[in-house]
C-alpha cells in the first residue's frame, strides 16, 4: 500500500473487526444460535463473502450475521 497512513488505519481497522467477531462468536456460545463470519459452506452458499442484498437488488458485503437452526438471520453487521 502506498499510503502509510492508510495501511495503518487498514491494520486498526482488521484487529477491530477481529475482536468484534470473538466477542460475538463467544457471547454466543451455549445458545441456538450460530455466528457466521463467511467462508464456503456448504449447503449454504458456494462463495467466500457474506452478503445482504436489498430488495432492489443491491449487494453489501456485510461481516458477521448472527442466525438460528434454520439459517434464518437475526443481527448482521
Amino acid at each position: 500500500m502506498a499510503n502509510h497512513a492508510s495501511a495503518i488505519g487498514e491494520a486498526v481497522g482488521n484487529l477491530i473487526e477481529s475482536e468484534v467477531k470473538n466477542i460475538v462468536q463467544n457471547a454466543l456460545v451455549g445458545t441456538e444460535f450460530y455466528v457466521d463470519i463467511g467462508g464456503i459452506r456448504r449447503g449454504v452458499r458456494d462463495h467466500s463473502k457474506l452478503l445482504l442484498v436489498n430488495d432492489t437488488g443491491n449487494s453489501y458485503q456485510i461481516d458477521v450475521v448472527v442466525e438460528d437452526k434454520e439459517k434464518k438471520s437475526h443481527c448482521t453487521y
